[in-house]
């Protein structure tokens, strides 16, 4: 599987700070007090024993500052904290494999400060799709692509941190999110703080764990459409609040979705379709429907055409038609030379080539052209038709073919 780091300050600041000498910070010191607290009620406020270190973050580096075990009552005194005045202080818990932070600065030096930690659960229940909105944001009528974004406001509700379970990927104990079929370009930006992204049937899943709170999830892709309208069909893995569709009347029309029938609304002077439901289960499918999107304009069909015919193509077309003018330029030639036609009048090409060939020379190019026929059989037909030409030549030559 295909995995994406989402970008995370945090996980950085960890990754390159972890035992680093202090040497340099040797200057006035403060003190600091941090205070656990167990947001998990059926943990019975456990915090001893907690792991707890202090990083400390400036224009240069970070480094581990110090680090201790949090006692009975949840509480890790830290003393000697160089005073910087342009740094970061991160203060990292670790409980039950999960990392909770907080970032003060040098103003909060002296202080005791509060950091809260959960139990987990493998189990989403308690986790709620507030809203989420589905905007068309742009069409590109030449490629028939929409460019779609999405928002999706999700919080949990309950009070342990959600960890995925991946270990056993058929129970679906993870964060999905649906995407249409032929979707491309995807990009995924979250407020969690750490996480990837993962790449499942239908869509894409993340790694994060989720702790009790509100969370943003922002993505953009593109999808193909055919002719004018585009079909989507929606699972939701998650309780949905609220689902919205919009699309803005110059790029297209919304059709009704489970009996709702779009409105039309104003939003910064431009009008968009609005389809708007909300209390959706677990389980639910809704189908979408874009119609009237933009068809490509008869110059840039035009231009798609030619962007798409292969120079090798274009060699050969005109080398067939180099090769038929030839021939009947060859024709008239031995027909003068011969005496055999004493009109004023010079004969030209339609007066060698009857008018059945000339369509089959035609109606062949345009198949090619349009890419109706492969290049053999384009090959193969072509040399009938010369032959056809060679052959008339002689009969009107009286000449034995």
């Amino acid at each position: 599987m295909l995995f994406t780091r989402i970008a995370c300050c945090i996980g950085f600041v960890l990754s390159v700070s972890a035992f680093v000498q202090m040497d340099v910070y040797a200057q006035s010191t403060d003190t600091l007090a941090v205070q656990l607290e167990n947001g998990t009620l059926s943990d019975e406020g456990l915090v001893e024993g907690i792991d707890v270190t202090l990083h400390i973050i400036d224009q240069q580096n970070g480094a581990v500052l110090a680090s201790g075990i949090a006692d009975i009552y949840g509480r890790v005194d830290f003393n000697d904290i160089p005073i910087i005045d342009d740094a970061s202080y991160l203060i990292v818990a670790e409980y039950q494999g999960v990392s909770y932070h907080k970032l003060l600065n040098v103003t909060h030096l002296g202080q005791s400060h509060t950091l809260t930690v959960y139990g987990t659960t493998d189990l989403f229940d308690e986790i709620l799709i507030e809203e989420q909105s589905v905007i068309v944001g742009s069409a590109d009528s030449t490629n028939r692509l929409l460019t779609v974004y999405e928002r999706v406001t999700m919080v949990n509700y309950g009070d342990r941190t959600f960890v995925p379970d991946f270990d056993q990927p058929q129970n679906m104990q993870f964060l999905r999110f649906s995407l249409p079929r032929g979707a491309d370009n995807l990009q995924v930006e979250t407020t969690f703080e750490q996480g990837e992204i993962m790449t499942v049937d239908k869509g894409f899943a993340l790694t994060s764990r989720v702790p009790p709170g509100s969370y943003l999830v922002d993505y953009i892709y593109t999808v193909p459409y055919s002719d004018t309208s585009l079909e989507l069909n929606r699972s939701f893995t998650n309780r949905t609040d609220i689902f919205r569709v919009l699309i803005p009347a110059e790029l297209g029309s919304l059709g009704s979705v489970s009996g709702i029938v779009p409105s039309s609304v104003l939003i910064q002077g431009r009008e968009f379709d609005l389809v708007e439901t909300s209390n959706i289960s677990s389980g639910t499918k809704l189908n979408l429907v874009f119609n009237k999107l933009p068809e490509p304009t008869l110059l840039e069909n035009m231009k798609a055409h030619f962007d798409r015919v292969s120079q090798l193509g274009l060699v050969l077309g005109l080398i067939t038609s180099l090769l038929l003018l030839s021939l009947g330029i060859f024709a008239f030639s031995r027909i003068r030379r011969d005496g055999r036609n004493s009109r004023d009048i010079e004969p030209v090409l339609s007066d060698i080539v009857d008018r059945s060939l000339l369509e089959e020379i035609v109606q062949l190019e345009i198949l090619y052209r349009d890419q109706k026929i492969e290049w053999r059989k384009y090959r193969k037909d072509r040399q009938e038709i010369k032959l056809k030409l060679v052959e008339q030549y002689f009969a009107e030559e009286g000449l034995p073919s």
